[in-house]
């Protein structure tokens, strides 16, 4: 009986030891987790991103949720300085059907952040871009945003119910929807379509490298005509004082006292209901604001109609950013007969205008090409195959001559 009741003793000792491991191993529970869809230059990152509460100690073990298959480009702890700065942590995947379970250990900070590639942001329709989100929680947790990044000057047009448009880094807004009491195992989502910035619209993020120079052209002109009108207003203006203040001096009228000129001065202000030079004067400023005012408007004019696309028969050309391309690429194109030249221009056209280092894109219907110029060190050829591929235009294979240098 006691070698039974001493066997039952061990049991319940094993069976407490291996209940506090497993408390103490089980994973530190998020305080909030943050996936963002980034899209620039033809490429499209995933960011997902969990921030445990300030009051964890480390290292702290944690498990981070994944959509399933996903391939992992970086994954590790975000210090809040250099990117460059940031480590690498070392994790065990356990496959699910809603989603892959990422475990790892924090050590330097509470936050960890997978990267991973996504195709979402990139999907075109030749009108909109339709981006989309779907994220599973592994866990409870308190707090989920879900974010599409989007370009300023981009227009809803489809919004998604309970999300909102979000202040961002420079060039770019924050489409978002918040989840609250987030359980594990839920599934949420986050689906939009948004058309592109119009051609010739200027942001930090979609304007390619030198657009600005039209800007400052026009502001030099301005400037020009400014400076000259001016001068040439001073230069009529100051010869009718002399001419009054000599015609003053040859009256030959005697000296006066100070009553004297003062009562006089009144007098003939009485008499002369106007100045004659003051209205010249006026009349000539009024001339020269309206002659400034219509040249600025025409130059500001004609620099929006050069940003706009030129068509030539079935060719079609946009200039994107003033100055000559570093490269040339010509890309080969997969038309179908019925195809309209206009539309197919503007569906290869459009998502180009959100990409940085490009100068200028023509297209060829007749040819069946695409030729684009822009710089390497901003962008690539394989770049901008990823942001023209949702178009469905491009032939497949490839099949265009090599870039070539200018």
């Amino acid at each position: 009986m006691r070698i039974l009741l001493r066997n039952f003793m061990l049991a319940a000792v094993v069976a407490a030891s291996l209940a506090a491991s497993t408390a103490v191993a089980a994973p530190a529970k998020w305080e909030s987790v943050h996936v963002t869809l980034h899209t620039e230059d033809g490429k499209g990152m995933l960011l997902i991103a969990g921030e445990l509460p300030a009051s964890t100690k480390l290292p702290a073990e944690a498990s981070l949720s994944v959509p399933p298959g996903s391939k992992i480009e970086w994954f590790g702890e975000i210090l809040g300085g250099p990117p460059a700065n940031d480590p690498e942590v070392k994790y065990t995947r356990t496959a699910g059907k809603g989603a892959d379970d990422y475990s790892f250990v924090l050590r330097q900070a509470r936050t960890a952040q997978a990267e991973i590639p996504s195709t979402s942001g990139l999907l075109f329709d030749g009108t909109n871009y339709r981006p989309s989100i779907s994220w599973t929680a592994g866990s409870d947790v308190p707090n989920v945003q879900l974010t599409v990044r989007i370009p300023d000057g981009a227009t809803i047009t489809e919004p998604a119910e309970g999300a909102s448009t979000q202040p961002g880094e420079e060039g770019f807004s924050f489409y978002t929807k918040s989840f609250r009491d987030v359980k594990a195992g839920d599934k949420l989502e986050l689906a939009l379509a948004y058309a592109p910035p119009a051609a010739g619209t200027t942001t930090a993020a979609t304007q390619p490298a030198g657009d600005s120079s039209g800007m400052i052209v026009v502001g030099i002109i301005v400037l020009v005509i400014g400076g000259a009108a001016l001068l040439a207003f001073r230069k009529k203006t100051a010869p009718l004082d002399e001419i009054v203040a000599d015609e003053g001096d040859e009256t030959g009228a005697p000296e006066q006292t100070e009553s004297t000129t003062v009562e006089s001065a009144s007098d003939e202000d009485a008499a002369l209901p106007a100045t004659p030079s003051g209205a010249a004067s006026r009349k000539r400023l009024f001339v020269v604001v309206a002659v400034v005012g219509a040249l600025v408007a025409l130059t500001v004019v004609v620099t929006g109609q050069g940003a706009k696309p030129k068509a030539i028969g079935g060719v079609v050309t946009e200039t994107f950013a003033q100055g000559e391309p570093c490269v040339t690429s010509t890309l080969a194109l997969s038309l179908p007969a019925d195809t309209d030249p206009a539309s197919a221009a503007e569906s290869l056209l459009a998502p180009l205008r959100t990409a940085t280092g490009l100068k200028s894109a023509t297209f060829d219907a007749s040819k069946g090409t695409l030729q684009v110029g822009y710089c390497e060190s901003e962008t690539t050829e394989d770049a901008l195959r990823t942001l023209l591929a949702p178009t469905g235009l491009l032939a497949a294979g490839g099949g265009a001559p090599a870039a070539q240098p200018q």
